[in-house]
């Protein structure tokens, strides 16, 4: 049985992930953590990058910040096969130009205003839709 080169912990071969040429080293556990931890520190560059707080209001809550496309796009990049990793990288060497940090808010405020809802598989429209769950007026809530 292997050994995680990280907890230490011997866990049976279905815990790891297979990896090419490099045999089992890290347990899924640890990989994802390891992982989650790299995405957050760079995460909070490009939030440093791109000024700590929204552009539109002010807002410096770093949970609710969100990386914007200035001209739409997002989705069209990911489309493309550019993901997070590949944006936040691009950011940290010098090419933001057409990126903005956003609050939750004001990114769904933009988006509506600019009507760049178009195509959008996500949203919590589309989230009732692919449900197909039924649009239902709220009830009285006085």
């Amino acid at each position: 049985m292997p050994k995680c080169c990280h907890c230490k912990e011997i866990k049976s071969i279905s815990e790891f992930y297979p990896r090419k040429g490099h045999g089992l080293s890290y347990c899924k556990l640890c990989n994802q953590s390891i992982n989650r931890e790299y995405k957050n520190k760079l995460q909070d560059k490009v939030i440093d990058i791109l000024g700590g707080c929204c552009k539109s209001c002010g807002f410096r809550d770093r949970r609710a910040l969100q990386i914007d496309h200035i001209y739409g796009g997002g989705l069209a990049e990911r489309r493309a096969g550019k993901n997070w990793l590949r944006m936040y990288r691009q950011i940290i060497e010098g090419d933001f130009g057409s990126y903005q940090l956003l609050c939750a808010n004001c990114n769904w405020i933009k988006r509506s205003e600019q009507n760049e809802n178009r195509g959008c598989e996500r949203g919590p429209l589309a989230l009732i839709q692919s449900h197909k769950l039924p649009l239902t007026p709220a009830k009285n809530l006085l």
